[in-house]
């Protein structure tokens, strides 16, 4: 009963938030679809703006271009060329429709290192990041400019579904007690997400897998700086939560009170059978035989490929396709292995089109294969788990797994 009522509340707060955002002022909007692809953003014509490019020493406008998002046809965003290129934007807008004060800044942006300055007299910006910024614009000004720049030394970013508007109050974020609370407010939810005993399963690049007694979920490329095994307690502003082809992402944060204490990843022994949905991002360990497939594909030059794809199948016919997810990640180059192999796999559950597979990150081969009794002092006072990952002490008539490896309880 308190938490349906605790969620209750998340959703108000969410509707509340939502009704404040819609009373206030849209002073400017941009999401480039009245242009079209190569057009440079001087070039694009916006009832509310004129766009500028800047450029060094008198240079030609060359790289602020519109290009189509990855993945789509028609969706266009706008190229922000990296800090080598010399070209910044400016957007001059002439009218704020006789509004001062704070106004909210929103946009996707995919890159760190971005900057937002104004040349307008006594208008402050700040909070920014890859969703937005605040700006406070002093009474009686009449216009505002606002220069655009990335900051990143070689690597371009994009920018789209930028909106400006006047009367912008502070954004209501709720507090969530888990990551299944976080999850169940949606794609796009903002929260002050609390974790407690959390434990970082799996770092590598952008990714940062972390799970506790509720789900797990991806910070992806949050910049946090902790490792594998460390648990975490306290609270983090959550600024961005969303689904990545169905996998449930942080991408960005802010007000970090976290407090990480030393501790081990350990994987949760699962069955084949186990891995669902339910499973994604967790970190877990399973055994089974190898068995592969060649597939066609077509490159991005438009030649005719084939690559292998591995599978780890039971007895019963069950099978989870697993990769190398992390191609620099040593202790995961799959390319000796053949059908037949029996295999433990250690890995990160991950969607691979759109189905539950294995990101691998650690593999052994094992001598033996199938079902087995288990016989020493050792194995029988390992820790036993039931098919859905659930550590048992007393074991009944069915399916376990102990010390990687199933056995049948008649």
């Amino acid at each position: 009963m308190k938490k349906t009522l605790h969620i209750t509340l998340v959703a108000l707060l969410s509707t509340f938030a939502l009704g404040v955002y819609a009373q206030e002022t849209v002073i400017w909007e941009e999401d480039w679809q009245s242009s079209e692809k190569n057009k440079l953003v001087n070039e694009v014509t916006n009832p509310n703006a004129v766009y500028i490019i800047n450029t060094t020493a008198g240079a030609a406008p060359k790289y602020m271009q519109l290009y189509v998002k990855t993945g789509t046809d028609n969706d266009l965003e706008l190229l922000m060329p990296h800090a080598g290129r010399g070209e910044t934007w400016t957007v001059k807008i002439n009218d704020l429709k006789g509004k001062t004060g704070d106004f909210k800044l929103s946009y996707k942006y995919n890159q760190d290192n971005f900057s937002i300055t104004s040349s307008t007299t006594g208008v402050i910006i700040s909070d920014i990041d890859k969703a937005g910024a605040m700006i406070k614009v002093p009474a009686g000004t009449g216009s505002l400019e606002l220069t655009f720049s990335n900051q990143q030394a070689s690597t371009n970013g994009r920018i789209d579904n930028i909106k400006l508007v006047a009367g912008a109050t502070a954004e209501v974020y709720p507090e969530v007690a888990n990551i299944a609370e976080l999850k169940a407010l949606g794609d796009g939810a903002k929260a002050i997400l609390t974790l407690t005993n959390a434990r970082v399963n799996f770092v590598n690049g952008k990714d940062m897998y972390v799970e506790d007694a509720t789900g797990a979920i991806d910070f992806y490329d949050c910049k946090l700086e902790y490792t594998a095994g460390q648990v975490l307690n306290g609270t983090i502003k959550v600024k961005e939560y969303k689904l990545y082809n169905k996998l449930p992402e942080i991408t960005i944060v802010s007000d970090n009170n976290l407090v990480a204490t030393d501790g081990e990843a350990v994987p949760t022994e699962v069955a084949i059978e186990a891995i669902n949905d339910a499973m994604v991002c967790r970190l877990v360990k399973v055994s089974g035989k190898v068995a592969t497939a060649e597939e066609e594909y077509t490159d991005n030059s438009g030649a005719t490929q084939k690559r292998t794809n591995y599978f780890l199948e039971d007895e019963d016919e069950n099978s989870v396709q697993f990769y190398r997810k992390w191609q620099s990640l040593e202790g995961t180059d799959l390319s000796g292995l053949v059908s037949g192999d029996n295999v433990t796999l250690t890995g990160i559950v991950v969607f691979l089109k759109n189905v539950p597979a294995i990101g691998v990150t650690g593999l052994s081969k094992n001598a033996t294969n199938g079902i087995t009794d288990v016989s020493t002092d050792n194995e029988s006072n390992a820790p036993t788990y039931n098919i859905a990952g659930q550590r048992v002490e007393n074991v009944v008539r069915g399916i376990y797994i102990r010390n990687g490896k199933k056995f049948v309880v008649k």
